[in-house]
């Protein structure tokens, strides 16, 4: 203290870092271990939120002496989550917090190259999945320029009708632009689409 006084040396302690590595659909995080409680480490719990719940964390797993865990089990309709670790004491209701980390998954498209609006229940719209994507927009042209489809809905169906019409088997134009959660800028793509009839 100001006098000079020393107190008694108290226990040792370290704090807990956690570490991570965004692959595509996974999260590999892992952590130091917390020391020298007198009960040991009782458990571990991993707390996760996404960028759209603001402040709410949930527990995804609680492990009891394993340092990593895969975290495989990624909304789809978010990219950027946070983490962060709760160390509980082994005979005491005490506890010791981790750091926050923040894990980003970039947007992922697919899209197919033809489709066959026949009504066999077999690929009888054109659709684009994706994962992670914030912002998107398709627009389909026919071989004339003429917009045929557009929307700015992924989870919308082109159903091979322009104006309420079937549209004739041929090769159609799209121009898809999208962007993921922590993206600034959009990713543009063009390609061709077969519609088979």
């Amino acid at each position: 203290d100001v006098c000079g006084n020393e107190s008694d040396t108290s226990l040792l302690a370290c704090t807990i870092l956690l570490k991570g590595d965004a692959r595509p659909f996974l999260h590999q995080l892992q952590w130091s271990e917390y020391v020298n409680w007198v009960g040991g480490v009782g458990g571990y719990d991993l707390l996760r939120r996404s960028e759209s719940s603001s402040s709410n964390y949930n527990v995804i797993a609680t492990l009891n002496n394993d340092r990593i865990y895969f975290d495989r089990n990624l909304p789809s309709d978010n990219g950027v989550f946070y983490y962060y670790i709760k160390a509980m004491e082994g005979q005491s209701n005490e506890i010791s917090l981790s750091n926050e980390i923040v894990l980003e998954q970039p947007p992922y498209i697919f899209i197919p190259s033809a489709f066959s609006p026949n009504d066999d229940g077999t690929n009888d719209a054109f659709f684009s999945k994706g994962s992670y994507v914030k912002d998107f927009e398709i627009t389909i042209y026919n071989r004339w320029g003429q917009v045929v489809f557009s929307s700015v809905d992924i989870s919308q169906n082109w159903d091979g009708k322009y104006k309420g019409k079937q549209s004739p088997m041929d090769v159609y134009f799209y121009k898809m632009k999208y962007k993921g959660f922590n993206d600034v800028h959009f990713t543009e793509l063009t390609g061709n689409i077969t519609l088979i009839r």
